[in-house]
């Protein structure tokens, strides 16, 4: 279990970190204080696997509506225990069996579709098929 662990960790870091669109084109946001980062201090980057982040992420779609809201909560948001367990009325003492049962999931259709269809995964992305297509 601690291999979907960190796969799914992977995942909420890279749609945490991915670039959004349709900010404003104002670049009054961009401003940075001179002082801001002896205020606040970097905080380390992190590294990201994509290709895995990009498999979760196909098979989030395959997914029941509640579990992959649990696992978009807690994952990509962060949001406490208790707080995404309200969101998705789940009680207390069912909560550790919903939560791997959704973890199953995920493993389940990540087995299913690199195993029928091998190139399915990554087959939606513009330009990679070209590159490994010469090679």
């Amino acid at each position: 279990m601690p291999d979907i662990v960190a796969q799914l960790k992977n995942w909420g870091n890279w749609a945490r970190l991915r670039p959004h669109y349709g900010h404003c084109y104002s670049i009054e946001h961009k401003y940075i204080h001179p002082q801001y980062w002896h205020w606040y201090p970097q905080e380390p980057r992190v590294e990201v696997d994509q290709l895995s982040a990009l498999a979760v992420e196909r098979t989030m779609r395959h997914i029941p509506y509640l579990h992959r809201l649990a696992l978009k909560l807690l994952y990509v948001y962060r949001l406490p225990v208790r707080t995404t367990r309200r969101a998705v009325c789940v009680p207390y003492d069912l909560w550790e069996q919903f939560i791997w049962d959704a973890q199953q999931m995920v493993v389940n259709r990540l087995a299913v579709l690199t195993a029928q269809k091998p190139g399915y995964i990554l087959s939606g992305i513009d330009g990679f098929t070209a590159r490994t297509s010469g090679a």
